[in-house]
């Protein structure tokens, strides 16, 4: 990896495995937050981040945090949503099990408009949180865990003037350059040794435990990523 820094060796495998990814994924979905709504804009509102109890999303909330930004989680289950605030040292997360979850993520805006949504989740869930959005907000979608649609229709869209953005993490190889790749790896190598507890691991398996390594997965409130090791 000619110009690119080089791992710290107190690197652990099962933080390497999805250092690199998570975090160059989370970049990129700020730099596609960024070119949807102004700095000015960003400041003066707060930011939605649905999957909060997923890696990336700790991340997100990390990282507007870091940036003076107003994050608001939106995590599944109370249970993710008390862990990620813990971890993340009392980061605004709301769950929404909750039936008034629209109403804590108000609160939680502390009369701030919600002007973005960093969102993983996709499907109705995108209906349920759309009253909360000012308009010309911006939806950042990068997954599709509900649904493969959006969930609102065209008139909303349009009449409310919603900014629209997908993005991908492939997209870093194709739009950066090498030294904002490199700044990138770096900035990853830097949190990582900085909180570790962001790149959590939810057990290892040898190749002979697949179907132990599926239940894992498949685990409700599961709590960081599954590995195999020959």
């Amino acid at each position: 990896m000619g110009g690119y820094p080089c791992p710290p060796r107190n690197l652990s495998d099962e933080i390497a495995a999805q250092l690199l990814i998570n975090y160059v994924t989370a970049r990129m979905i700020l730099r596609g937050l960024r070119k949807s709504a102004s700095e000015e804009v960003l400041r003066d509102g707060a930011v939605l981040v649905t999957g909060a109890g997923s890696v990336v999303a700790r991340l997100l909330l990390h990282l507007l945090a870091k940036e003076g930004l107003a994050p608001i989680g939106l995590s599944r289950s109370k249970a993710s949503a008390t862990r990620g605030m813990a971890e993340l040292n009392g980061a605004q997360i709301a769950a929404s099990e909750d039936e008034d979850w629209q109403a804590q993520v108000t609160s939680l805006a502390c009369g701030k408009k919600i002007v973005g949504v960093l969102d993983c989740v996709s499907g109705s869930l995108v209906r349920e949180y759309a009253s909360l959005l000012s308009d010309d907000a911006a939806i950042v979608t990068y997954g599709a865990l509900g649904g493969t649609s959006l969930g609102i229709g065209a008139p909303e869209i349009v009449g409310r003037q919603l900014i629209i953005r997908g993005v991908v993490f492939t997209r870093w190889f194709s739009e950066l350059s090498r030294e904002d790749q490199a700044e990138d790896i770096r900035s990853a190598f830097d949190l990582a040794s900085e909180m570790p507890s962001l790149f959590k691991t939810g057990g290892v398996f040898g190749l002979a435990e697949v179907q132990e390594a599926i239940a894992a997965v498949e685990a409700p409130n599961r709590d960081g990523f599954i590995f195999f090791r020959p």
